[in-house]
């Protein structure tokens, strides 16, 4: 399961998904925009191939030609803090 990080606020301000890690030493706010707020929106979820197939569903393509670049976005933000993956 791929869930927010509980530490982390976030705010939807239309093109752009504003993050910040309430529970880092130096919290620095972080701006999602584009394909990154998308995923966003669409988190939480089980996987990150469930993630891609909602992708591929709502923008009309497979889930393979998205499922690479949707892995990299969940383990960057994994990475970061922002999420967790269970």
């Amino acid at each position: 399961m791929i869930t927010l990080n509980p530490q982390v606020a976030w705010v939807d301000r239309g093109e752009t998904i504003w993050l910040l890690d309430l529970g880092a030493a130096d919290p620095r706010p972080i701006a999602l925009t584009g394909s990154g707020a998308t995923l966003w929106r669409l988190l939480p979820c089980a996987s990150a191939s469930e993630l891609a197939r909602r992708v591929g569903l709502d923008f009309e393509v497979t889930e393979e030609a998205v499922a690479g670049d949707v892995d990299e976005f969940v383990e960057s933000l994994v990475r970061q803090g922002l999420l967790q993956v269970a």
